[in-house]
C-alpha cells in the first residue's frame, strides 16, 4: 500500500573541484532536483558547497551542503562515499 506522506527525490549534482591540499578537495556547484510526491511534482534548484577528501585513488568522502533558493528547496547536509570505476 502506497503512503501518501513519500515523496521520491532525483538529484543531479555538478561540482567544480578545487585542490587545497593534495587530498582535499573544494566542491562548489549546482544541483537540481525533481521531486514527485502524490500531489504535485517540483523541479527545484540549489547551490552546493563541500569538502572532499581522497581516501585511495579510487575511493573518495564527500560532505556536502547545498541551499536552497525557493522557499519548497529546503537546504541539505550529506555524507557521501564515492568510488571511480
Amino acid at each position: 500500500m502506497h503512503n501518501p506522506n513519500y515523496f521520491y527525490e532525483t538529484d543531479a549534482p555538478t561540482y567544480f573541484k578545487y585542490h587545497i591540499y593534495p587530498d582535499f578537495n573544494m566542491l562548489v556547484g549546482p544541483s537540481i532536483n525533481y521531486v514527485f510526491d502524490v500531489y504535485n511534482a517540483k523541479l527545484k534548484v540549489r547551490t552546493g558547497l563541500g569538502l572532499a577528501y581522497i581516501i585511495t585513488s579510487k575511493l573518495d568522502l564527500h560532505i556536502k551542503y547545498a541551499i536552497g533558493f525557493e522557499e519548497i528547496t529546503p537546504n541539505g547536509l550529506t555524507l557521501d562515499l564515492g568510488y571511480k570505476l
